[in-house]
């Protein structure tokens, strides 16, 4: 049985270190890539695993929600206090 189950799914043989998985308001699925430098790629999926697109944000942002519309998030300002940003996010 479960083999049948595992071969249900079309599982790559290497998928990039992931650092964080966020369920969107709007049931689309958001990972986090792991990775160096200030800015961060998030893979966007809908409910169905099905990928949307990518976004990229700065690093330091920590996503509080999302949807395929907007996103909000928490980062720090110059003097270490907390800064809410939202960010809509629109088709290139």
């Amino acid at each position: 049985m479960r083999s049948r189950f595992a071969d249900a799914f079309d599982i790559p043989e290497t998928f990039p270190p992931v650092e964080r998985v966020l369920i969107g308001s709007d049931r689309t699925v958001w990972v986090k890539l792991a990775g160096p430098g200030g800015t961060a790629t998030w893979l966007v999926f809908d409910d169905r695993a099905r990928p949307l697109g990518l976004v990229n944000f700065p690093r330091s942002l920590n996503l509080v929600r999302a949807r395929r519309s907007d996103v909000l998030g928490v980062s720090t300002g110059p003097d270490n206090e907390p800064i809410i940003l939202q960010y809509r996010l629109t088709k290139p």
